[in-house]
C-alpha cells in the first residue's frame, strides 16, 4: 500500500481508525481463546496446552501467546474487561500482568482471589502503563509479586551452542549450589555455576530418565542375581555376597520415575485409579520394567494423535495410560499401555469413562 499520497491529517486519522479496528479484533480473538480453552479444543487437535497451540498453530510468539492466554483468563472471570479492551481502557499487556499477579497469589495461598478483588484491580489499572500496573499489583499482592520476580529469567544466544541465562536465586539456593561446588572441588576445581547445574541435571537424569536408564524385568534381574551369587561363591568361598545394581532389585511394587497414572487422573494430586472410581479394589501397579519399556518405546513423549495423525509429542508431565481402562477390563500389558501428557490423559479418561465421572478432576491448565 502506497501511503505517500495521503495528507498528514489523512495519515493520522487512518492509523487511529486502524488502531480501533485492532482493539476490536484483540477483543474478539481473546474471547475466542477463552472459549477454546474452556472447551479444551487445543487438546482435541493434538496440543498439550493452549500456549503451544497459539504458537504452533496460530503463529504467535511465546510472549504474545502468553499475554493473550492470560487476558482470556481474566475476561473469563471479569467479562466486562473485554469491553475495556475494545475501547482502549485496557490493553493485553497490562491485563495479562494483572492476571499473572492473581494467579501467583492463588498459588501462594491456595485460595481463589475473590471476584470483587479481581474487578477492583482491573478497574484500577485502566489507562495505566505497565510500570503503574506492576505497582498496583504489588500493592495488592506483595509476596506473590516478589516470588514471581525471583522466578523470572532472560536468555541470550551467543555464537554456536553457547547461551546466557539470567536467573534469580534465593540465598538458600545459592548456599546449596555452593555446597555442591565444594564437594566437587576435588574433581572439578573452580567449577562455574553452569557446570554445577549441568552436573546436577546429569545425575538426576541418569537416575530418573527412562531414556537413559533401562529397567529389566524382575525375573531377568533375579536370574542375573542368582548367577552372580554362584560365580561369587565359586571364586571366593569366604563370601556369599555380590554387588548388584539398584535397578536389578526393583520389584513390581517399587515405584519408578514418572507417573503410572492411567486414564482416570486427578490433575492436582497426580492420579486416581479407575478401580477407585468404579468402587472396586485398588488395581495392581504396573511393573517398573513394563513402565520403563513403554516410556522408552514412546521416547517418553505423548502419543496422542489428533486429526490428520498429528502427534502431541509433549514431554511435560508424561503419564502412563491404559488404552482400554482398567475399569473396562484393560490389563497392564505393554500392548494396552501408552504414554500421554497430563492434558491428553484426562481427555481420554473423559472420552472412555464419561465427563460426568471426570468433571471433578477437570481443571484448566
Amino acid at each position: 500500500m502506497n501511503l505517500k499520497h495521503l495528507s498528514d491529517a489523512e495519515l493520522l486519522s487512518g492509523v487511529r481508525r486502524l488502531r480501533g479496528d485492532e482493539r476490536k479484533l484483540d477483543r474478539q480473538i481473546v474471547e475466542h481463546i477463552c472459549e477454546i480453552e474452556s472447551r479444551r479444543l487445543y487438546a482435541e487437535i493434538g496440543y498439550p496446552n493452549i500456549i503451544e497451540w497459539l504458537v504452533k498453530d496460530l503463529g504467535y510468539s511465546e510472549s504474545s501467546a502468553y499475554r493473550r492466554m492470560m487476558a482470556a483468563r481474566a475476561i473469563r472471570a471479569v467479562p466486562e474487561a473485554a469491553v475495556k479492551i475494545e475501547d482502549g481502557r485496557l490493553n493485553l499487556v497490562t491485563l495479562a500482568k494483572v492476571q499473572s499477579a492473581i494467579r501467583s497469589e492463588e498459588r501462594r495461598t491456595g485460595e481463589r482471589v475473590s471476584l470483587e478483588t479481581r474487578s477492583t484491580i482491573i478497574a484500577q489499572t485502566e489507562n495505566k502503563t505497565l510500570r503503574e500496573t506492576e505497582r498496583i499489583a504489588t500493592e495488592h499482592f506483595p509476596e506473590a509479586m516478589q516470588a514471581a520476580c525471583s522466578k523470572s529469567f532472560s536468555r541470550q544466544n551467543f555464537a554456536g551452542q553457547m547461551f546466557s541465562k539470567q536467573i534469580v536465586f534465593t540465598d538458600e539456593q545459592i548456599k546449596l549450589l555452593e555446597r555442591v561446588r565444594e564437594l566437587k572441588s576435588h574433581s572439578n576445581f573452580g567449577a562455574s555455576f553452569g557446570e554445577i547445574v549441568a552436573a546436577l541435571a546429569t545425575e538426576y537424569l541418569d537416575r530418573n530418565d527412562p531414556l537413559r536408564r533401562e529397567v529389566r524385568p524382575r525375573s531377568v534381574a533375579k536370574k542375573s542375581l542368582d548367577m552372580s551369587s554362584i560365580k561369587s561363591f565359586d571364586s571366593s568361598p569366604q563370601s556369599n555376597t555380590t554387588a548388584v545394581s539398584g535397578h536389578d532389585l526393583l520389584s513390581d511394587s517399587d515405584s519408578g520415575s514418572g507417573s503410572d497414572s492411567e486414564s482416570v487422573l486427578d490433575p492436582v494430586s497426580g492420579s486416581v485409579s479407575a478401580s477407585r472410581l468404579s468402587g472396586g479394589a485398588r488395581r495392581k501397579s504396573i511393573a517398573p520394567s513394563t513402565r520403563n519399556l513403554v516410556r522408552r518405546r514412546a521416547g517418553d513423549a505423548c502419543e496422542y494423535l489428533g486429526p490428520g495423525g498429528k502427534r502431541c509429542g509433549s514431554r511435560f508431565q508424561t503419564q502412563m495410560d491404559h488404552v482400554t481402562p482398567v475399569a473396562l477390563g484393560g490389563a497392564n500389558d505393554v500392548t494396552n499401555l501408552r504414554v500421554l501428557c497430563r492434558t491428553h490423559n484426562l481427555l481420554m479418561a473423559e472420552k472412555n469413562l464419561g465427563l460426568s465421572k471426570m468433571c471433578r478432576f477437570r481443571k484448566l491448565l
